[in-house]
């Protein structure tokens, strides 16, 4: 029910499935990705065609739909299309184009989702997308200092930096800048990075060798342009060590692309912070 304008009537809206919904998920959290693309559709009564990553086609796909199967779904619900490196364009521009496809989901790069928006615009067909940025965390100067550093190694590193929420940039207030970095610098260097399987690692490899050779280039760039390097900057295979760069220049990739590893960027905030009292919450739109 909704509120209506018009004395003496009410307002009634009805939501009814679209049809098919396509899901494109990525691999990292494959399996929690995955799900949350494809239940939502299904508890509305849509059918959703799956396309996990061709990096985690197992738990990122084949295994919900043995789970599905085994808990009673009825065949053709939910389908699962898995495939080769290099064949993901394909299949999604088939995906998009198919007139039986009312809606996409996908979450992964913005480079991808850019042409995944133009391809479903052609079409006229709906699509949500979720994609990649260069998120910041704020560090102000009445902080605690060690409960922060705590929070921004966390934010920075979990799952090697391979989250689209980690922290890419770190703004620290300049009264507390110098410790601050001194004492992230350190812990970030004690990271202890190996295989997963050791309950006493931190850090396990990233996802392939292109990532691995993503993230040494632009680290690279960054230094040869300039930047400081605090900590990490060197390959070590299949891992790359957390790294910590401060004074980069904008025009760096590192600076205005998202690097998916382990590379944090620090900053000295030069401007006063604006602080909000308790009873006046910040404006939002």
């Amino acid at each position: 029910m909704l509120p209506s304008d018009i004395p003496g009537t009410r307002a009634l809206a009805v939501r009814q499935p679209v049809g098919v919904v396509a899901a494109i998920a990525p691999w990292n959290a494959s399996l929690v990705l995955s799900g949350r693309s494809i239940v939502g559709p299904i508890a509305l009564g849509n059918t959703v065609v799956l396309k996990p990553s061709e990096e985690s086609p197992l738990t990122g796909g084949t295994l919900w739909a043995e789970i599905f199967a085994e808990a009673g779904l009825p065949p053709g619900v939910l389908n699962v299309i898995t495939h080769a490196p290099g064949d993901a364009g394909a299949i999604a521009d088939a995906l998009l184009s198919h007139p039986a496809v009312r809606r996409v989901n996908f979450t992964g790069s913005t480079p991808t989702g850019r042409r995944l928006a133009e391809t479903a615009g052609r079409h006229l067909t709906r699509i949500v997308l979720q994609l990649s940025g260069q998120n910041p965390l704020l560090v102000l100067a009445d902080a605690d200092l060690s409960y922060a550093v705590d929070a921004a190694i966390y934010g920075a590193f979990v799952h090697q930096g391979q989250v689209c929420m980690c922290a890419r940039r770190i703004y620290v207030e300049r009264p507390i800048a110098e410790e601050f970095t001194r004492l992230f610098t350190e812990k970030a260097a004690a990271l202890p990075v190996g295989d997963p399987r050791d309950p006493r690692t931190v850090l396990g490899p990233v996802i392939n060798e292109w990532a691995l050779s993503l993230l040494d280039r632009r680290v690279e760039e960054a230094v040869s342009m300039g930047a400081r390097l605090l900590t990490g900057g060197v390959a070590e295979p299949p891992w790359y060590p957390p790294t910590v760069l401060t004074d980069v220049p904008e025009d760096a990739e590192v600076s205005f692309d998202e690097t998916f590893g382990p590379v944090v960027i620090l900053e000295t905030s030069t401007t006063p912070t604006m602080r909000w009292s308790a009873r006046t919450p910040p404006a939002t739109g």
